[in-house]
């Protein structure tokens, strides 16, 4: 990947999260700064990312796909970060997931040469922009998702239209009942794959599903596993995929990639590539992934070593308007909110630490929290106030300019996003 683009970029005042007297600076001047988070050189509120951890999840999760034998496509849109897809590019990662063209814009832009879409790409541009990605770069890999005979026609027709020299990669997407996209019947499926398979426009490439969309209970889980037998049983009936060179078998969002790790490891073909599609797992977070982590150790699951969360959101107390009550100065357009609230972690005041974690943020509104707290914790007008987020995928989106910092809060370098 090429980063010399953002590392080049220039950070000014007007960049949420940057000092309001501050001179123009190029993004890879930020260490050179000398700022430290608790000593207030930055304004809050403050999303920032703990490089320490940060680093150990990359490895861990590193670790887990080499162990496994499984190949790894983080899904960008969680960080929609560059800087972080080269880290997991470094560690290992065979390609990266998109969910839309706009996206994959911004991949192709630093130049990413292997994109799963775990989607159906619909619409003129859209198809337009991979058709002259494809045809200009040889060497560029790209998988799209199809569940439909409709959509099979559609594709079709659309790649005739704009040009496409060489066939597109297609994934067969297998859904649940209820669940999102994907054909719900096999035989349905199977009759599809059929039809990719003798396309002079698309390539079937392999088989897909989705299963991070049910929630934490037994049954939950064996929705899942369904879902993913239900892929086991569409490869066992297709005979033409062990003449394929490679067949793709690709799940496992943050939630249950260690399912699709166990049961897509029973399929006995020798040519299959299991692609896995965490996000979230380079960051975590306190609540969302956090439950889904201590319920797969809880059940003894087939699981990596447990990772940390590595995004902290700063804020102030701004007022203590009645016994128990302190507003902090973050809200929605700061914080994920769409999982749970975020979660206190610490407080700060003048070298002193502080445990706030038996305190609740029970509210956000656009720039206020709503922190509720006992006499056991000791607040003050313009504490600082450390909270853990609860989704990583609705907190990266609501900043552009991120620091990165080392144990002591000192900042060492910045990620810049592209939402």
């Amino acid at each position: 990947m090429n980063l010399d683009a953002i590392l080049n970029t220039e950070i000014t005042s007007l960049t949420k999260g940057v000092p309001g007297n501050c001179e123009p600076f190029k993004l890879s001047d930020v260490g050179s700064k000398n700022w430290n988070v608790l000593k207030e050189d930055l304004p809050l509120p403050l999303l920032l990312i703990k490089e320490e951890t940060l680093l150990a999840n990359s490895k861990s999760f590193s670790d887990y796909i080499a162990q496994n034998n499984v190949s790894l496509a983080p899904h960008g849109k969680t960080t929609m970060c560059p800087q972080i897809f080269q880290l997991q590019l470094d560690h290992g990662a065979w390609g990266m997931t998109a969910a839309t063209a706009n996206q994959m814009q911004v991949y192709r832009k630093f130049g990413v040469q292997r994109i799963l879409m775990a989607n159906q790409l619909v619409g003129k541009q859209n198809i337009r922009f991979v058709v002259d990605e494809l045809n200009a770069d040889e060497n560029f890999e790209f998988y799209c998702l199809l569940d439909s005979h409709e959509h099979f026609d559609y594709l079709e027709k659309m790649l005739a239209s704009l040009g496409l020299k060489r066939p597109l990669n297609v994934l067969l997407e297998v859904g649940m009942d209820a669940g999102r996209t994907g054909i719900r019947e096999l035989s349905v499926a199977k009759d599809l794959a059929h039809k990719i398979h003798q396309s002079q426009l698309l390539n079937f490439a392999g088989i897909e599903a989705f299963e991070g969309i049910v929630g934490l209970s037994d049954a939950d889980l064996k929705k899942v596993q369904n879902l993913l037998n239900k892929v086991v049983s569409l490869c066992d009936s297709l005979g033409f995929i062990g003449e394929l060179n490679e067949v793709i078998l690709s799940a496992g969002g943050s939630a249950f990639f260690d399912q699709v790790v166990e049961i897509f490891g029973k399929i006995s073909l020798p040519n299959k590539r299991i692609v896995i599609r965490s996000g979230c797992y380079i960051t975590h977070d306190h609540k969302g992934y956090e439950k889904f982590q201590k319920k797969a150790l809880s059940d003894k699951r087939h699981w990596c070593e447990p990772l940390q969360p590595a995004l902290e959101i700063w804020s102030y107390v701004q007022s203590i308007p009645e016994k128990g009550l302190a507003l902090l100065t973050m809200g929605r357009r700061d914080a994920p909110f769409d999982v749970a609230m975020p979660t206190p972690l610490k407080s700060y005041r003048n070298g002193d630490w502080q445990d706030i974690s038996g305190a609740t943020i029970t509210a956000l509104n656009d720039q206020h929290a709503f922190f509720k707290f006992d006499d056991s914790i000791d607040l003050q007008v313009g504490d600082m106030i450390c909270c853990g987020i609860s989704h990583p995928c609705t907190a990266f989106d609501k900043w552009s300019f991120i620091p990165i910092v080392n144990n002591d809060y000192d900042v060492t370098q910045a990620f810049r996003t592209f939402f």
